[in-house]
């Protein structure tokens, strides 16, 4: 499945959908079906890498980068600012993997790739040049890296222990990661124009292995807002550490050939 987005609707409020801007709204409202695509796009995606490590420079022992540490350091560089970003997040490529060729039975799976950046006009002529910077040293050991628009910070929110709850038709918890990444951004505060993207992942078949993605610039209020959060936590039953996705990708261990081998 593809990744599932929040965009920002109008100032200060939160929709489920694939870019609601008033720009892109007031285009979708008078489109006539049949009639050709508008000469002025109203959206850009930006893709960089089929390998996120590419991007992100990691020594033997330390923690192998994540997507969204390839999207902080993109970020960074090309000085993409909140308030124009419609999204920021791994891009799911449908494959198909042969299962059996001579009965002619395939199945079809998502490999999460790259970098995408989604703006209402994208930023051009920098991709490359991100690249041949690259990789990028963004620390692992701290939750916030500083970029010419300010801080970055990237949350990672589990599902996991919702997922039973909520598969029982407990409607007092989120159902779905896309839903608990709402419940975060609406309890830390934070505004759709201090935010990159959000974004749900599911990077193995369980959909208890999904997880939320938020990419966001923190205030001076973070501090309060991660207590109301942990408030809104507990009254689930719930730690902050229940929903903490961790490091699943596993630590580098060495390096052979230019590549990494990454222990799981």
């Amino acid at each position: 499945m593809a990744p599932r987005g929040v965009w920002a609707d109008l100032p200060g409020r939160w929709a489920v959908v694939h870019a609601a801007t008033p720009a892109v709204l007031d285009a979708a409202r008078t489109h006539l079906a049949g009639a050709s695509a508008p000469t002025d796009p109203k959206v850009g995606h930006t893709f960089l890498s089929d390998h996120g490590d590419r991007l992100v420079r990691r020594e033997a022992g330390e923690p192998a980068p994540t997507q969204g540490d390839a999207l902080a350091a993109a970020i960074a560089f090309a000085s993409v600012d909140p308030g124009s970003c419609l999204g920021a997040y791994p891009y799911a490529l449908p494959v198909q993997l042969a299962l059996n060729a001579v009965a002619g039975r395939f199945v079809s799976t998502v490999q999460c790739l790259g970098v995408v950046l989604s703006t209402p006009h994208a930023p051009g002529g920098w991709q490359d040049a991100c690249r041949a910077a690259s990789p990028f040293r963004v620390p692992y050991d701290a939750p916030v890296i500083m970029g010419p628009t300010g801080p970055i910070r990237v949350e990672r929110l589990r599902w996991a222990a919702l997922a039973a709850r909520a598969a029982s038709g407990d409607r007092s918890v989120p159902a779905s990661p896309v839903q608990l990444a709402v419940g975060f951004v609406e309890t830390m505060g934070i505004l759709p124009g201090d935010c990159w993207g959000v974004a749900e992942l599911q990077p193995g078949h369980e959909a208890s292995s999904a997880y939320a993605q938020v990419v966001y610039r923190p205030g001076p209020d973070d501090a309060a807002g991660r207590e109301r959060f942990a408030r809104y936590l507990t009254s689930l039953g719930l730690t902050p550490g229940d929903v903490d996705l961790g490091h699943p990708e596993g630590t580098v261990t060495f390096r052979r050939w230019g590549v990494r081998v990454v222990e799981r």
